[in-house]
Order: C-alpha cells, then sequence, then structure tokens
C-alpha cells in the first residue's frame, strides 16, 4: 500500500489528518506517524524551495544571496526560472509506502474512508486524492 500526495499539496494534507478525529490509541499513533513523515517532507521541499531560490539569486562579493527586505535579490528573468523550477517541484509526487508504513497506511485508510467529515473547495480534492491513492494502491496488491 502507498499513499501518493503532489508536493505542493502536503501542507492539506497535514492539516486534514491532524484534524481529523480518530478514536483509539493505536489509530492515533498511526495517523501521527504518517503526519510526522508529511511535516519531514515539508521541511525538505522548503529546503529545496530555499536552493532554488539561491541558485538564482544575485550573490554578494562572498558568494552568499542577496536579499533585499527579506527576498532574495533577482532578475525578472531568474524570477520566471524560479516560479518555473518552484512549480515543478510543487507538482512532483510524494509517495510514503515503505515496509514499515505499510500499517500506518492501512490505518489511515480505514481512518478516511470512515470519517464523517465534510470538506470544501480544495480541502476536499486533497481528501479524495489521498483516498484516491490509498484505495487504487491497496487494488494493485491484490
Amino acid at each position: 500500500m502507498r499513499l501518493e500526495i503532489q508536493k505542493g499539496k502536503l501542507g492539506i494534507c497535514k492539516d486534514i489528518l491532524e484534524e481529523l478525529p480518530v478514536r483509539g490509541g493505536t489509530k492515533s499513533r498511526h495517523r501521527t506517524r504518517i503526519v510526522k513523515i508529511i511535516k519531514n517532507q515539508m521541511d525538505e521541499v522548503e529546503e529545496q524551495r530555499i536552493e532554488i531560490a539561491t541558485e538564482y539569486a544575485n550573490k554578494d562579493e562572498k558568494g552568499n544571496p542577496i536579499i533585499v527586505d527579506g527576498y532574495y535579490d533577482l532578475t525578472s528573468d531568474d524570477l520566471v526560472e524560479v516560479n518555473r523550477a518552484y512549480k515543478e517541484l510543487m507538482g512532483e509526487m510524494f509517495i510514503i509506502s515503505g515496509d514499515n508504513e505499510q500499517e500506518y497506511l492501512k490505518t489511515l485508510k480505514e481512518v478516511l474512508l470512515s470519517s464523517n467529515e465534510v470538506y470544501e473547495g480544495e480541502r476536499a480534492q486533497v481528501y479524495d486524492d489521498m483516498c484516491s491513492s490509498l484505495e487504487e494502491s491497496d487494488k494493485e496488491e491484490e
């Protein structure tokens, strides 16, 4: 079993899972472990975002990126490239599928599919994406 999430939707996914009411110590712990994996990936994505901006930013005499008013100093052409690279990064899929996570994913599928929560807009789409990913990967294993 696996859970595939677009990197640009990790934050919404994390929020949904953190807010999802879960009864039972084991189910709650499994959900918490998946949330922790997602948070770690979010940290990694943020590091990659900084690397992208640093790569294209104008540099000072020591080779450090120039930051003006909290923003990387970029030419308009570089800004286009940063936005392209960031969009590409956010479109990549993050996959949770390791042997250690199988039990957590099974619990997560059960919790998500039995949830009575109501979601709207992008949260509804992310909820559906998570459910679909878990259901499809489960079918592939049968």
